[in-house]
């Protein structure tokens, strides 16, 4: 998982593929500040419903952000995953993802390898539910997380829709909250620090209105814990009031139009984006060599001035008030694409109002009724730093 800005790009990326959710995994959970839409949450419910094969799919993504040694993790990931329909409304899925993760040093990098099962079912017109169970191993570090999703929705009413989610995933925002990291000295000696997860929990409520008018708003928390890094919670908070100008058939070349206003907030108890007693760098900025990580001689505890070890985005407050405009539609007969963008303001713990934006944008090609090529790009700034990813799938239908 991922910072501010990194949540943002991975559930615009993931909601726009509109793919079933057999590699759901790859993309993680979104974290504390996804910006959900009405829109999105009816997708899934139709995807239970509309895809009327299984499906193969392969995945490969490449993804970028800006940051210092300790701070900035890119990374490679190449998976694959077999989406099974059982019955008409329940699919089973299963995926196997590799991940590298890189850093600006060579030395300094890590290898994690997911396996996770799920299903996917209507179990009424009115109820539907989603489950998975997964684990990553660190080849890097010999040890391994358990990952986890459990989420169902009730409508009542065709206009209302209620939701409970519950789920724990990896925090991929550095190397050392990814994967962790060893130091060979210091406070930490020969112990890993670091490999965060995050368990959360949310309930929430979609609401249609007359005239293509929606309403929204979430609600929840959890903690974020890791070996020596301490548990961590927080809560969150998101409102959403939208309006579809377009919703037509999707053959055509504008089929659907949105725009949204969006308040997402979320705040920690502790700071969390300090390295101090596994830093790469030191005090002063100067690489420290994997045989003397450790000795950087920074505190690992969170105080007033300085932000406790855990690397990871954790202000005490985060608010962003964004625009955001959904544009899709069917450009030629095998060609469909998708495009959101949003701008706005964002601020947090000891920082001033700053510009956020972000944009993402899908092309689907069909080479057959049963083979296609989604691929997508995505890029923001939210949160301290900035983040582009890059995604290519190939969907096998059987």
């Amino acid at each position: 998982m991922l910072r501010a800005g990194t949540v943002v790009s991975a559930v615009l990326l993931g909601t726009m593929l509109l793919a079933p959710p057999a590699l759901a995994q790859i993309d993680k959970e979104p974290s504390i500040n996804r910006p959900v839409t009405p829109e999105e949450l009816e997708r899934f419910k139709r995807q239970i419903s509309e895809d009327t094969r299984s499906s193969i799919e392969a995945l490969g993504v490449y993804h970028y952000e800006s940051g210092d040694l300790n701070n900035r993790l890119d990374f490679f990931r190449a998976g694959a995953g077999l989406n099974y329909k059982w019955r008409p409304s329940t699919r089973f899925y299963v995926n196997l993802v590799e991940t590298r993760y890189l850093t600006q040093d060579a030395d300094y990098s890590g290898w994690g390898t997911n396996l996770t099962f799920g299903l996917a079912s209507a179990l009424t017109d009115a109820v539907r539910i989603q489950a998975e169970l997964g684990a990553t191993y660190f080849s890097s570090m010999g040890t391994a997380s358990v990952n986890g999703l459990a989420s169902i929705s009730y409508s009542p009413t065709d206009p209302l829709t209620l939701y409970v989610t519950a789920s724990r995933i990896n925090v991929e925002e550095s190397l050392l909250s990814a994967t962790g990291l060893r130091p060979r000295t210091g406070p930490f000696a020969h112990e890993l620090v670091g490999q965060v997860m995050e368990t959360k929990g949310v309930a929430g409520a979609t609401l249609k209105l007359p005239l293509g008018f929606d309403v929204s708003a979430e609600g929840g928390g959890g903690v974020r814990d890791g070996s020596n890094v301490g548990t961590n919670p927080f809560g969150l908070a998101r409102g959403i009031a939208g309006y579809n100008v377009i919703s037509g058939p999707s053959e055509k070349p504008v089929s659907f139009l949105r725009v949204s206003y969006q308040l997402n907030y979320f705040g920690f108890q502790d700071d969390r984006l300090g390295f101090g007693g596994a830093s790469m760098l030191t005090a002063t900025g100067q690489t420290i060599r994997p045989e003397f990580l450790g000795s950087d001689g920074i505190s690992p505890h969170p105080t007033a001035n300085n932000p406790g070890v855990g690397g990871y985005f954790s202000p005490g407050y985060f608010v962003s008030n964004t625009l955001r405009v959904d544009l899709a539609g069917r450009l030629i007969e095998p060609l469909t694409y998708r495009v959101s963008a949003f701008g706005g303001t964002q601020n947090y713990t000891d920082t001033g109002t700053q510009g956020a934006f972000g944009f993402s944008a899908i092309v689907d090609y069909a080479l057959s009724d049963r083979v296609s090529i989604p691929a997508s790009i995505g890029f923001d700034n939210l949160g301290p730093f900035n983040q582009l990813t890059v995604m290519v799938k190939l969907v096998f239908k059987l």
